[in-house]
C-alpha cells in the first residue's frame, strides 16, 4: 500500500487564486469539483491547516495534498539501459510504465526507480505510460541545459513506430495544429487542424508507410514539434487511429473504461491485436553534450509489438 503527500509552494504568480480553482489548474487530473472534495474531506492542508475552497492563497504559502493509502496499479518496472556514462544514461522504457508519478502511480515509475541510483532524476524527454523506447536522462544540470536545448531548437531526429488502422499513404507531412478535443468526453484529448487556431500549439509531423497489411500500417512518425500527445492524435484525426489506444484509437470509452478500473473492457472487445497502444520511440540521435558529436540509439522491437507484426506479417525496419 502506498501512503505519501505531495505539497507546493505558491509563487508570486498564482497568489490570489482560490485554492480549488489553483488545484484545478495546477494538477488537471482531477476537475474543479473533485478537488473541491477532497477540500471538504479534509486532504488539503494550506501552512499546515485544512484549508477551504474559497480560501485565497498568498505567496509563500505551502499547499499539501494528503493522500490516502492505497494499492497502485500494476506497472512494469524493469527497463533496459542502452547507453551510459557519467553524463547521461538513455533507457529503453517498458510499456505500462510511467515516467513521472501521476494519478496513481508513485513508487512504480520510473522516477521512482531511477532515485534509487541517482540524487536528481532529470528527464531530457518523456513518453506516456503505454508507449515503449527511448528516454533520455541527463545526470548533470550542465547536461541537461544542454540537451533541453538542442531538443527545444529542434536540433534532435526522433523516429517513432507506430501501427494504425486503414492503408495510410506512403509519405505524409502533417502541418497543423492540436487544441483541446471540444467533441470528446475525455478530458485529455486533442485534436489535429490543419485550419489556424488561435487556441492551438503548432505541430509537425512527417510519416513514411513500412508496410500494410490486412488494413492496417506499419509507419515511421518523426514529429518535429514535440507537443503532447501530438503523433497519437494527428493520426487519429487524419483517419488513421492506433492501434489499442484507449483515447485516439477506434473507440475513446477503451479510456473511460480504464479509468473506472475495467482494463478488460471496450480494447478487447474490439478484438485489438494490442492490449496497449501500439507506439514505440525507436530511434534517437543528437549531440552528446561533451564531445559534441551526433550519435543514433536504437531501442529494439519489444516482443508484444514484433508478435503482432509478425501475426500480420508485416514487415519490420531493416536496421532492427
Amino acid at each position: 500500500m502506498t501512503g505519501r503527500r505531495a505539497s507546493a509552494v505558491i509563487s508570486a504568480q498564482e497568489s490570489a487564486h482560490r485554492l480549488d480553482y489553483w488545484l484545478a489548474r495546477r494538477f488537471t487530473y482531477l476537475s474543479r469539483h473533485q478537488w473541491q472534495r477532497r477540500i471538504r474531506c479534509g486532504s488539503i492542508l494550506v501552512n499546515g491547516r485544512a484549508g477551504k475552497a474559497s480560501l485565497r492563497l498568498r505567496t509563500g504559502d505551502t499547499v499539501e495534498y494528503k493522500i490516502a493509502a492505497y494499492a497502485e496499479p500494476v506497472a512494469a518496472i524493469a527497463h533496459s539501459v542502452i547507453y551510459e556514462d557519467d553524463l547521461i544514461l538513455l533507457l529503453d522504457k517498458p510499456a505500462h510504465l510511467p515516467c513521472h508519478p501521476s494519478g496513481r502511480y508513485f513508487a512504480r515509475t520510473l522516477w521512482y526507480t531511477l532515485s534509487a541510483q541517482l540524487d536528481t532524476v532529470r528527464f531530457v524527454n518523456r513518453l506516456d505510460r503505454e508507449t515503449s523506447g527511448l528516454v533520455l536522462v541527463a545526470k548533470t544540470a550542465v547536461a541537461a541545459r544542454e540537451l533541453s536545448r538542442q531538443f527545444s531548437t529542434r536540433n534532435v531526429k526522433k523516429e517513432y513506430l507506430v501501427l494504425v488502422h486503414g492503408s495510410f499513404p506512403e509519405t505524409m507531412t502533417a502541418t497543423g495544429y492540436l487544441s483541446n478535443d471540444l467533441q470528446s468526453r475525455v478530458r485529455k484529448k486533442r485534436a489535429f487542424t490543419t485550419a489556424d487556431h488561435s487556441n492551438g500549439e503548432h505541430a509537425v509531423t512527417h510519416f513514411a508507410r513500412i508496410d500494410v497489411q490486412n488494413d492496417v500500417s506499419l509507419v515511421a512518425a518523426m514529429p518535429v514539434t514535440g507537443r503532447c500527445h501530438q503523433i497519437r492524435a494527428t493520426l487519429c484525426s487524419l483517419g488513421f487511429p492506433v492501434v489499442g489506444d484507449k483515447i485516439y484509437g477506434v473507440d475513446e470509452g477503451a479510456y473511460l473504461a480504464f479509468i473506472a478500473g475495467d482494463d478488460n473492457g471496450p480494447v478487447d472487445s474490439r478484438n485489438e491485436p494490442l492490449s496497449r497502444q501500439a507506439l514505440h520511440a525507436y530511434t534517437l540521435e543528437f549531440c552528446h553534450p561533451r564531445c559534441r558529436s551526433r550519435q543514433t540509439f536504437i531501442a529494439p522491437i519489444p516482443a508484444d509489438f514484433r508478435t503482432v507484426l509478425n501475426t500480420l506479417q508485416l514487415q519490420a525496419p531493416m536496421r532492427n
